[in-house]
């Protein structure tokens, strides 16, 4: 318990941080309840990702499995961000489009199935990352910068100082989150 804690505290504070302020709303929209359980959602998949991604990096007959999870590992940040960027956007400005870096995350990654321009295994099982190895971590980096800046122009003279006080500590959670993996 003290590992999964630990190693997954801003993941976990991202999920209460986050409830704390759909519970402090008075009127929800079901859009914005279901970006908020798109990210809590992608949260907690990754907290169960990474466990068994440590437990299949201890069996080399698991490479195709590890592969698996490191992918979904990847989308499922991507994807966490998208959702709280979609909470932060007024409605009328969400747009399909947003979901494009998503996207290309998933087709980036899923390269390590066939090459290691993304990441792979040596042949002592190590990780190890290839030429496009961080644009997982790039894409959202550029929706946490999309979150912050949203947040600020959205609520930063609207007297809606809660949302902001929630929505840019999730956002640094997120940026540090990805920070410290890669």
């Amino acid at each position: 318990m003290d590992y999964l804690l630990g190693r997954h505290f801003i993941s976990l504070a991202l999920i209460l941080l986050f409830s704390i302020w759909l519970i402090s709303q008075r009127i929800t929209r079901d859009k914005e309840l279901r970006y908020f359980w798109l990210t809590v959602i992608s949260c907690f998949l990754l907290v169960l990702e990474d466990q068994f991604e440590v437990a299949a990096s201890l069996n080399p007959d698991m490479r195709v499995w590890r592969t698996f999870l490191s992918v979904s590992g990847y989308v499922l940040r991507s994807t966490a961000s998208l959702g709280l960027m979609m909470v932060a956007c007024k409605p009328d400005r969400r747009k399909k489009v947003f979901w494009l870096p998503c996207l290309i995350n998933l087709l980036i990654c899923s390269t390590a199935f066939f090459s290691d321009i993304t990441f792979g295994f040596d042949e002592n099982y190590a990780f190890y990352r290839g030429p496009l190895g961080y644009v997982p971590f790039i894409i959202p980096l550029l929706y946490v910068i999309a979150i912050l800046w949203i947040t600020f122009k959205r609520f930063g003279d609207s007297g809606k100082k809660a949302d902001q006080l929630i929505l840019i500590p999730c956002a640094l959670l997120c940026l540090l989150s990805a920070a410290l993996d890669a």
